[in-house]
């Protein structure tokens, strides 16, 4: 099922090439069209470009912060209401109160669990939260992702961003893994 045009897509800042594909991936489920942007300065032309339904932002990137790309999306036509959500791995009070202060709607912190993640996008973007099962087990926090840093990086398909093919395989390796436990 595709989302309609009018629904908009999902801006997603994030500088680390590894987790912007894991949240690619994860945004997906969403069945709306993910924008990945590699630093605030790339969001915010984004945002320009096209019509989101929510933007998610990292703190920490290059050449624009997350707190000033959103002050500067927030501030651009038709961006008035769309949930701005601040991702990082600052878990800093005074960031957070930054952030309510140039217009985030929420400020997550990681790690995260996917699932949880899932569900709280699916809110922000009025929609049933889609079935997590696939993804149960936390993905970033477990032992297992150890295991994971022994693999070598898989090849990425024509035209893909190495992160994305990474983040992919990051979360095959979790599926099986998760297999591998049943049986």
């Amino acid at each position: 099922m595709t989302a309609p045009a009018a629904a908009g897509g999902i801006i997603l800042a994030e500088n680390d090439p590894l987790m912007r594909g894991l949240l690619r991936s994860i945004l997906v489920r969403t069945d709306r069209r993910v924008f990945p942007a590699r630093d605030g300065l790339e969001a915010v032309m984004l945002a320009q470009q096209f019509p989101a339904g929510l933007v998610l932002l990292d703190v920490s990137m290059p050449r624009l912060n997350g707190l000033l790309a959103c002050e500067a999306i927030r501030a651009l036509p038709g961006y008035a209401s769309v949930p701005i959500v601040m991702l990082t791995g600052h878990d800093d009070e005074r960031l957070r109160k930054a952030a309510r202060r140039l217009g985030a709607t929420a400020y997550l912190t990681k790690p995260f669990r996917p699932p949880a993640l899932l569900a709280e996008v699916a809110g922000w973007l009025g929609m049933p939260s889609p079935d997590g099962a696939a993804w149960d087990g936390d993905l970033l926090s477990s032992g297992r992702v150890q295991v994971w840093k022994i693999h070598q990086d898989p090849r990425p398909a024509f035209g893909e961003h190495p992160g994305l093919a990474a983040g992919r395989e990051i979360i095959h390796l979790q599926r099986k893994a998760e297999a591998k436990e049943r049986e």
